[in-house]
Formats: structure tokens, C-alpha cells, sequence
């Protein structure tokens, strides 16, 4: 059985337990099911998934920002769900998958702020992402976890 909770629900266990990951590059006008449905295709039954809720304005203009974060039971199933959906063509763009990671090297716990605990992802290429827009440098804050360099794509789209 999967769920659908915003960013503010996110599970500090799932992310002490490693068991997240994100999914970019979703195509904006696909629905929260379709997403879901996508998942059950690739044996993915029991998943979480959380959408951005921290701004009204894109949420009400359209269903998503393009990305969500899907916790999964396990981590075993989390890293496999991460090699089987880098790529994958879903609505015409390829599935990027990321994993979270906390901001602080050395700090194994998760802030108790809500503002600092959403995971962070760092932003994708222009040529990840199959536009021309330019890229911001950094990091997007999404919760007090950062994207691991060593899980970007190998590869072009």
C-alpha cells in the first residue's frame, strides 16, 4: 500500500535508516498516481511518497515540482529501486534517481528544526535535465540532507 504526505510528514527514521531517495526529472504533468502506478510496474508496492508542499503557489499551478522523495521499506529495496528506475523513460523524460544525505559530515542525527530537516538535492545539468536553462550553483534546500556525489548519473541521457 503506498501513501502521499507532504515534505512536512517526512519520516526522520527513514532518513537515519537510509531507506529514501529521490526521483527527478518527472514530468510536471503527471500525476501523484501515475507516479505511484510507475513504481508497482517495477515491483515497488509499499512505498511512501512525499511531494513538495513548502510552496503554495507551485502546488496549486501544477501537481508537482518535477521531483518527489519515495521512502521504501528497506534499504535494500531503496538501492535497488535506484538502479532500476535510473533512466527509465516515464511521459517522454528519463528518470534521474538521487540518493539524500545529511548536511554534516559528522552528524548522524537529524536536526529538530523542521525548517533544517528536509533532505537537500543538488541541482541537475542543464543536460541532465534536457533544457536550456541555466543551472544554479549549490544546493537546493529541501531538509537537512544532501544528494551524495558518488550517485550522480554515469552516463548521458
Amino acid at each position: 500500500m503506498s501513501r502521499h504526505l507532504g515534505y512536512s510528514k517526512l519520516s526522520q527514521q527513514a532518513i537515519l535508516q537510509d531507506r529514501m531517495l529521490y526521483l527527478l526529472r518527472l514530468h510536471k504533468k503527471a500525476g501523484e498516481i501515475e507516479v505511484e502506478e510507475l513504481l508497482r510496474r517495477h515491483g515497488f508496492n509499499d512505498c511512501t511518497f512525499y511531494w513538495d508542499d513548502t510552496y503554495p503557489f507551485f502546488r496549486s499551478s501544477t501537481k508537482h515540482m518535477g521531483y518527489c522523495i519515495v521512502e521504501f521499506p528497506d534499504k535494500v529495496t531503496r538501492d535497488r529501486a535506484m538502479s532500476q528506475l535510473q533512466g527509465v523513460e516515464f511521459k517522454s523524460k528519463r528518470i534521474l534517481t538521487r540518493l539524500p544525505r545529511l548536511n554534516h559530515k559528522n552528524d548522524q542525527s537529524v536536526p529538530s528544526s523542521a525548517s533544517s530537516k528536509l533532505p537537500t538535492a543538488s541541482r541537475a545539468s542543464a543536460q541532465e535535465r534536457n533544457d536550456d536553462r541555466p543551472v544554479g550553483r549549490g544546493t537546493a534546500n529541501i531538509q537537512g540532507v544532501r544528494m551524495s556525489a558518488s550517485h550522480k548519473s554515469h552516463g548521458n541521457n
